[in-house]
């Protein structure tokens, strides 16, 4: 029997309409997760908490998941990697629909 495969494509963001209820899409714009925040914090915030996280989902790309809950461990390893990254000038991978 073989490990069931995690979605690998990007995500986006989209707000349900409801308060506080946001749906991440798959690359075919299909509803894949469905995430409830945390109704303190306002709207703009909220969205900007999604994006990041869509973000760093989008960053992992071809990283298996073993790699990245191992790399969980190298925080200052992870840190000093990111500061040597010069920012990203092209279109963001992460969109809010």
């Amino acid at each position: 029997m073989s490990a069931a495969q995690p979605y690998t494509g990007t995500l986006t963001v989209r707000a349900n309409g409801d308060a506080n209820s946001y749906a991440l899409l798959d690359d075919h714009g299909q509803w894949l997760l469905a995430v409830l925040h945390n109704g303190q914090a306002l709207e703009a915030k909220q969205l900007a908490t999604l994006n990041r996280l869509a973000a760093c989902w989008n960053a992992c790309q071809g990283i298996p998941t073993a790699q990245l809950e191992l790399a969980a461990s190298w925080g200052d390893i992870i840190k000093a990697a990111v500061v040597s990254v010069p920012p990203h000038t092209g279109d963001a991978t992460c969109t809010t629909r």
